[in-house]
């Protein structure tokens, strides 16, 4: 049953339009390439961010006078 379905339908489609579902994977991989830079991009820009904001904040508490005890 599967060969024949594959034999007859499948197969013939997918020799016809080959060259343009090879051409659209390459283009989804490229695609997917740029958008995972830019969420790369993003994600560094945010962790330099926040680690920028932590030294900031752990520089304001050390130089902040200490309470006497």
């Amino acid at each position: 049953g599967t060969t024949y379905v594959y034999q007859t339908f499948l197969r013939p489609y997918l020799s016809k339009h080959e060259t343009e579902i090879d051409h659209n994977l390459l283009e989804l991989r490229v695609r997917a390439g740029d958008m995972a830079v830019l969420y790369w991009q993003k994600a560094a820009s945010y962790g330099q961010t926040r680690f920028f904001e932590i030294l900031q904040y752990v520089a304001s508490q050390s130089s902040s006078p200490r309470p006497l005890q």
